[in-house]
């Protein structure tokens, strides 16, 4: 069929361009060609030569992105540049311990319950505002002081790694002279080397007294 035929089959007689005009407020040109049976490409001259549009398909509107504001340009920057991202790299960690079931150490984290506050879940900019506001600098880490808490403002500071080992859950306890410590503390109070003390109570099977008391002789 040419083109000049198609105009004839849509459009012969008054009734029929009548009838023409209603679809093509009511149908888009796939729907129109359709109905009158020739291809798109056709149906589309057809409609300009009688200056006719079909009707256009109905988009999604696009929701536009909250726009940032001018101090949140700020902090993402300070994030992506303070000890070349690490502050970033500590977000997202976060963010997969606790809600990523693939991770090895979820576990540890989402899998006992451990979230994340709704605040910094929802907005990494919080979470930067909240670390460059409360010490966070190079070679400190993310601590929760609870450990079955979650992590939110009340419940976070920033510590160094030695710290941080102090208060895991699964750090190692000594009672000595009626105090708890860790292991790593009481070396540091014994001015013993950790590796020293740690193998004379869990390698040699020394009693706590002899391990705390015995005295180091640096080779």
């Amino acid at each position: 069929m040419n083109i000049n035929n198609a105009y004839w089959q849509v459009a012969e007689t008054k009734e029929d361009f009548e009838e023409l005009k209603l679809n093509a407020s009511k149908m888009t040109l796939d729907e129109i060609a359709l109905h009158y049976g020739i291809s798109k490409s056709k149906m589309y001259h057809v409609l300009r030569c009688y200056d006719l549009r079909a009707k256009a398909k109905e988009r999604p509107k696009k929701i536009k992105e909250e726009k940032l504001t001018k101090k949140d340009h700020e902090l993402t920057r300070w994030a992506s540049y303070t000890n070349k991202g690490k502050i970033r790299y500590v977000y997202y960690n976060m963010l997969k311990r606790c809600y990523d079931s693939t991770r090895r150490e979820y576990h540890c984290y989402g899998g006992r319950g451990i979230k994340v506050c709704d605040d910094w879940k929802s907005d990494c900019c919080i979470f930067y505002k909240w670390a460059r506001e409360n010490g966070y600098k190079e070679g400190l880490q993310l601590d929760r002081i609870d450990n079955n808490g979650n992590y939110c403002p009340e419940n976070c500071r920033w510590v160094t790694a030695k710290e941080n080992s102090n208060n895991r859950r699964n750090t190692r306890k000594i009672t000595y002279k009626g105090k708890v410590k860790s292991l790593s503390k009481w070396a540091d109070e014994l001015n013993i080397p950790y590796s020293i003390l740690a193998d004379r109570i869990y390698k040699y099977k020394w009693n706590i007294e002899r391990a705390m008391t015995e005295p180091y002789i640096a080779k």
